[in-house]
Formats: C-alpha cells, structure tokens, sequence
C-alpha cells in the first residue's frame, strides 16, 4: 500500500518528538532504521507510523516510503544460535523459550543446521535431489543421517515411542517414527505436519515436523541415546519477514564460512553467476541441471531468503523465464520476428512478435523506469491498467458498438496486450484495423484533454494524422 500524506517535515517532526519522548519498548526496531547524519539511528516503521498517524502497513513499507523522500535506511540482520546438546537447549534469542516452541517456532526462519562432535568435526546435511535447503526438517534430517544405523535397528515399538516433540512441559508428547507416511497418518492423524528421511536401504523414516523448533526433543533424544558427551547440534536463524509483502530483499545467509557464497546467498553458483553473468553446467539428461538453475534463480530473486521457485510472490515469479532451446528454435523464437496470424476473416497473414528475451528485457526495461517514477505516477498507471482491464472485461467483443466523431460505427473484435482489432462494418474500404494499447494507454494517463482528433497528431507527435487516430479518440470518450 501507499502511505499517504506524509512528506519530509512530517518525518522530521516524528525524529523531533521520537527525540523528546523516546520508543516505547514494543516499537524498538528489528529490520530497518532510519539513520540520520549525525549517525543517530531510529525504528523505521515507528518513524513513519508517527509521521502519518497511522499503522496499518508493514515496515517494508515504511522502508520505501523513506527512502522515497530520500531518508537512508539501514537493514539489521539479526541471527539467533540454537544449541542442543543431551542435557540442555539454549539460544542466543532472548524470546525463546523451551515453554512456547509452537508461536515462536512458527516466527523464525532457519537459515543453516549442522552437527558438531566432540572433537569439533562439523557434519552437514547431505542433500539428496530435489530436496530444499535450509528447511524446518534439515536439523532433524541431520539427525537421522548421522544415527540412521541405530534407529533403524531399534525396534518397531521403540521407534513408535520415540519421543518427537513437546511444545511445553504441560503439553502432550508427540512420540513415533514411522515407516511410511500412511502408518504416520494412521497413527497421527490425516495431515500434512511431518518429515520424510528416505534411508540408504531405500526405505523411510516419517515422524512429526512442523516449525523449526518442533523437533528439538527428536534432535536432543538423538544425542542422549545415540551420541557422544560434547556433542552437539547447532541452529542458526532469524525472525521471519513480513508476509504481507514477502520482505526477502535484505536475508542473508549464515554460512560464514563458505566465502565463495558471498553474504547472502545460499546457493554457492548464486555468487559466482552475480559476478561472471554466465555460468554453463553440463551433463547427461536427468542430472539435475534444470533444476539447480531454478534454484539458482530463486536464491538470487530472494536474495538467499529461498531456493525453491513455489516459494517465491507472484511478483518474484515474473522474474523468471526459462527458455530450452531446440533444433528448431530459431532467432524470432527468441528475440524478434515474424509469426503467423489467422485474420479474424478467416485468413492467414503475418505478424511482427516479440520472443521471451525481449519480452523479458522489456519488463526489466519498465521495471527501472518505473522504480525512477514518483508514487503519484505509479498508482495512475495501475489506476489506468485497472480501468482498461474492466473496460474491456465488460464489453461484448463483436458486438458493442462504438462510434467516432463523424458517427462512422465500429466494435472491438478481440484485445491482447499489444493490439485492439477492431470491425468497421460501414467502411467500404477499410473492414478492420489494428489500434495500438499502449497509445490508449498513454492517453489516458496523461492529463491532456482531447477536444478534436487532430489533438492526437500533436500529441503523438506525428507528422500527419493516421485513420488509427479517429478510432482512439472515439474510445477515448
């Protein structure tokens, strides 16, 4: 959303009052700061939620709205450590608490799990294909990859009693692990809350998981039964982003030490096509290289928050195009040329297309341009956009008449996102002709009034008027 009504002073007026009467402990920043000149740092969202006597954005929006008046916004990434070992649980958040693992499991992100023995060797997931990284299930995987021996050879009422998680110590004790997501169900219930560890012998470990901290008792009855003294299992995360808006752009990833990642990527290819643009895998079909690549294009659009393309927004996805190329595909496939049209007679014909790449530079093309627009132009195009949807979303196409200003009569046959086509059934020269969108477009976003037709030849700047013109001004009133 857009926060109205607040300019420059107004922030200024809120670090004044912000100065004198402090931030009340509930607004204390935990993503963006406002940082003055002086180095003075203040809540981002607070700041504006004071500027604009309102409160219902997120401090996404509040970042934006800041930095549009040309204020500089400082991102804080903030990751907690979890350590499990036999005996204890303890994390660096001062909000967690073994007593409510449910709410607060269900605000934090995992960003990195590992396993860390006695004598300090570091064991990490090994992924196996098609499995996410950095998920709610990798510190419980870990486990089972390290002691999948001893609990496969422990019986089927051990494993059944397996403890799996406690929310607190007044709740239930969710216990089993299962040899099937079937026997799960039939044991637990019908849904979706729970792990599946695919062992070496091709078989399966299925137990309870739900958020990141839903499996500590699993993790830390693992260390008890199967581990060394000094062991240790280590969760590093963060809170979770504000849905709303899906504020992945800042995350970065905990890996300290894998350099090549840079700081916030999880992928370590993500870094490496940053700097070089390009980057060629190859091997055998079925190797997994298409789908390294949308992980790649995932972990790069979220800046290392995800590696799957389903997790992404609707936004984030339309950043993304996949092109697999064929002995057939060809230049206009890609790029630009001419395609084959059936006429709306009935005849054949051809048409000059765009191919995914210059659709694709063009949406990047108008991204930039628009993030260079003010907040006033923006909801006007979107208004515009949303006005010629419905307008042509309720009209019967080949039917509806409309008229020009000599009272010639016409209809809209059909609309892409490039052309009208339109019938002109009292023409005889002329039956059809094609209008462009974007010049309806352009006229409605601007505040030019059109009196006249030829008011279109100057405003398009066009050395003589077209008959295009006359049909435009006709849909114009």
């Amino acid at each position: 959303m857009t926060i109205p009504n607040v300019n420059k002073q107004n922030i200024l007026d809120a670090l004044k009052k912000i100065d004198q009467e402090g931030v009340p402990p509930k607004n204390q920043s935990t993503k963006y700061d406002l940082v003055t000149e002086d180095g003075k740092k203040y809540p981002a969202k607070y700041v504006v939620a004071i500027a604009s006597n309102m409160d219902n954005f997120n401090s996404l929006e509040a970042k934006s709205c800041l930095e549009h008046l040309g204020f500089v916004v400082e991102t804080n990434n903030i990751k907690y450590e979890l350590t499990i070992t036999a005996d204890t649980v303890v994390s660096t958040d001062e909000m967690f608490s073994m007593e409510d693992l449910g709410r607060r499991g269900d605000m934090c992100k995992p960003l990195k799990a590992y396993f860390q023995s006695a004598d300090g060797t570091i064991t990490d997931r090994k992924y196996i294909k098609g499995e996410r990284r950095n998920t709610n299930q990798t510190m419980p995987r870990i486990a089972c990859q390290l002691f999948e021996k001893q609990i496969s050879e422990m019986s089927i009422e051990s494993r059944e009693n397996f403890p799996v998680c406690q929310y607190s110590s007044s709740s239930k004790l969710i216990k089993g692990i299962y040899s099937g997501v079937e026997e799960y169900k039939k044991n637990c219930g019908n849904s979706l809350e729970f792990c599946v560890y695919h062992r070496e012998d091709g078989r399966y470990f299925v137990f309870y998981c739900w958020n990141i901290f839903s499996t500590i008792t699993f993790v830390q009855e693992c260390l008890k039964r199967f581990g060394n003294h000094g062991d240790k299992m280590v969760l590093i995360y963060r809170d979770k982003e504000e849905r709303k808006d899906e504020d992945i752009a800042n995350a970065q990833n905990s890996d300290e030490d894998m350099k090549i990642q840079g700081d916030k990527f999880n992928n370590p290819y993500s870094e490496m096509l940053i700097k070089s643009h390009n980057i060629i895998f190859r091997g055998a079909p079925g190797t997994g290289k298409s789908y390294l690549a949308k992980e790649i294009a995932a972990d790069i659009i979220s800046n290392g928050y995800y590696d799957s393309l389903a997790d992404l927004s609707d936004e984030q996805k339309t950043q993304v195009e996949f092109v697999q190329f064929h002995p057939n595909y060809d230049y206009s496939d890609f790029v630009e040329g001419l395609r084959p049209k059936v006429n709306d007679d009935g005849s054949m014909g051809f048409e000059l297309q765009d191919g995914i790449f210059k659709k694709f530079v063009n949406r990047a093309r108008k991204n930039y341009e628009d993030s260079l627009k003010s907040h006033e132009i923006i909801e006007k195009e979107l208004s515009v956009n949303e006005a010629m949807q419905e307008f042509f979303s309720n009209i019967e196409l080949g039917n509806n008449k409309f008229k020009t200003v000599t009272g010639n009569e016409f209809c809209i046959t059909s609309v892409d996102d490039v052309h009208i086509n339109i019938s002109i059934p009292g023409n005889e020269n002329v039956k059809r002709i094609i209008l462009s969108v974007d010049n309806i477009r352009k006229m409605l976003e601007s505040d030019v009034k059109f009196t006249k037709v030829k008011d279109l030849r100057a405003f398009f700047g066009q050395s003589f008027g077209t008959q295009q013109n006359s049909y435009e001004f006709g849909l114009n009133h």
